[in-house]
Order: structure tokens, then sequence, then C-alpha cells
């Protein structure tokens, strides 16, 4: 994840934006940012699974 990605991110929630991260495969997020939500959902695997549930 780039310093510019994320500088965006923190900008946009100082400015009262609801942010959430969402990342896939092998980018991590490799510090806190004070109000960002933030989900790593893993392999391609894992994605896939996800791809197959059926929401009611």
């Amino acid at each position: 994840l780039s310093d510019r990605l994320l500088r965006t991110l923190v900008e946009l929630r100082r400015r009262e934006y609801g942010v959430t991260l969402v990342v896939l495969g092998q980018a991590q997020l490799d510090r806190d940012l004070p109000g960002v939500r933030y989900y790593h959902l893993g392999d391609r695997e894992v994605w896939h699974a996800l791809e197959s549930l059926e929401l009611a």
C-alpha cells in the first residue's frame, strides 16, 4: 500500500468521511490508521470462497 494512498485515507477521515480499506492477497496494512476500518481478505482462495456465498 502506497504512502500516498494511506495519506489520502487519513485526510478523508479527518474530513469526517467514513473510510473502509479492504485489501486482498499479500497487501497488508503495516501501520495504524485512526478511524479507518481495515479488512484483509487473504489470498485468492479466500476471495473465491467469499464469492461463492449466497446472501439471503
